[in-house]
């Protein structure tokens, strides 16, 4: 039976003349004699068991008031708790972590104490540093070291179109070589930057199936945190900033850049969004 049943009994037993203890009998001590007792006061002083709200509107403290100086205390390079922060705003814990994490929409890390790193990690961390050194122009573009057979620069994709292509055709000489998978299900899966190739690939083999000699037997696509709107997905200093990964000056340099980027979309000059970030 719901609690407002039970208040509708209370009420009605009340009304009849019964007695708290005679009601908490009847229900079988379904319900405290305590809270009957307290649902009797209530009716006898409003004659209702029903709690009345306060005039006026909802009592929030997740107002923009609070949620603005919330933020601007994150924006101190000092750390801060949630108790702290509660503690210097006047504002409860909870009502901190709720416009923390629904507002703010930040998230508390977990600090995780490592052990020194050893000989052997340190050489490959060496090696990996050396390899990015080597390998990474002024123009700040990785050299092109994946599987590639053209010896012209022309050779190299530079749109989503032409990645889907070579894409597509890579795909169909493998099921050329390897003919019993084709009737297999086939799912293109990426992550990050893949959220623009999956897309890419996925269309080409839902357009040229139809009159491909080798149909391609396509039943899905997976796309796990995919850079599919940078306009937006670039703007991380803030976070960036609160986990410990950049001070405050890294922050503001971080901010700027975005913005670049950001203008760079506007103005559809794609080449210089890649080098603002």
């Amino acid at each position: 039976m719901k609690s407002k049943d039970l208040q509708n009994i209370v009420l009605s037993k009340y009304q009849n003349g019964d007695t708290p203890t005679k009601t908490f009998r009847d229900l079988n001590s379904g319900i405290g004699l305590r809270t009957i007792k307290r649902w009797c006061q209530m009716i006898l002083q409003s004659g209702s068991t029903t709690l009345s709200s306060p005039p006026g509107c909802r009592r929030l403290a997740r107002t923009k008031g609070n949620i603005r100086k919330v933020k601007s205390r994150l924006r101190r390079k000092k750390r801060v708790s949630a108790r702290k922060l509660s503690m210097e705003l006047d504002i409860s814990e909870r009502s901190v972590r709720r416009i923390l994490k629904n507002d703010l929409e930040l998230h508390p890390c977990k600090k995780v104490v490592e052990p020194l790193l050893s000989d052997d990690q340190k050489i490959k961390r060496e090696k990996f540093a050396n390899w990015i050194r080597t390998n990474f122009r002024k123009k700040r573009r990785l050299r092109r070291v994946t599987c590639s057979f053209t010896k012209n620069e022309e050779g190299y994709v530079r749109n989503e179109d032409e990645v889907a292509h070579d894409l597509h055709s890579i795909l169909t000489q493998v099921f050329q070589i390897s003919y019993e998978y084709v009737a297999s299900p086939f799912y293109v899966a990426g992550e990050s930057y893949g959220g623009k190739y999956v897309p890419a690939i996925v269309r080409k083999i839902h357009v040229e199936n139809p009159q491909a000699k080798i149909k391609i037997n396509l039943k899905g696509m997976a796309i796990d945190d995919g850079l599919i709107d940078p306009y937006n997905q670039w703007d991380y200093g803030l976070v960036m900033y609160q986990v410990g990964l950049i001070d405050e000056q890294e922050l503001e340099r971080v901010s700027i850049q975005t913005q670049l980027g950001r203008r760079a979309i506007e103005l559809k000059q794609y080449l210089l969004v890649s080098f603002s970030i």
